[in-house]
């Protein structure tokens, strides 16, 4: 042993050869950041002029940020561009932040989008494991004609997520 009362690297590897010393439990970074793809749908109702069916279909590809500071209960924070087709425009094109907890299966998202109009829009959806519900505002087809509102059930598939389960 050193002079210092220490054990020298010397010694300390060779105390660690024959068994002695013990083994740290590898720990997970408490952030992780990674690729994120998120395809989600729904059905519902637009209120326009006249109330009447509507459907959307939409494709989010970003960044992904899994906080695993507690790893028994990883949470999930998405940022991406969207891609939007329905009834209501061929194509919008937006930006969409979410946040979801593995525990509790809750998410939430919010976003802004353009369709091809050029009009604007935005959404707000919350839900739990792959359900949820969206309202959504859009600006009507004719100029001076003001806003209108669509309410949608939703199914979403969050393909990053599972992929970071699947790996768990």
């Amino acid at each position: 042993m050193a002079a210092s009362g220490r054990a020298s690297a010397d010694e300390t590897s060779a105390a660690g050869l024959a068994g002695v010393a013990t083994l740290r439990p590898k720990k997970p970074p408490p952030n992780t950041l990674t690729w994120d793809l998120n395809i989600d749908g729904g059905v519902g109702a637009a209120f326009e002029s006249d109330t009447h069916l509507t459907g959307f279909g939409r494709i989010r590809g970003g960044l992904l940020l899994i906080d695993e500071s507690d790893i028994a209960s990883p949470s999930f924070s998405a940022l991406g561009l969207t891609y939007e087709a329905s009834d209501l425009s061929p194509a919008a094109f937006g930006i969409q932040v979410e946040r979801m907890s593995l525990s509790t299966g809750l998410w939430g998202q919010l976003g802004a989008m353009l369709d091809i109009q050029p009009r604007p829009g935005f959404m707000a959806a919350v839900g739990w494991s792959l359900f949820g519900a969206e309202a959504q505002v859009r600006w009507d087809k004719a100029p001076g004609e003001g806003a209108f509102f669509a309410i949608y059930g939703k199914l979403r598939i969050p393909v990053s997520i599972i992929a970071y389960a699947m790996r768990q």
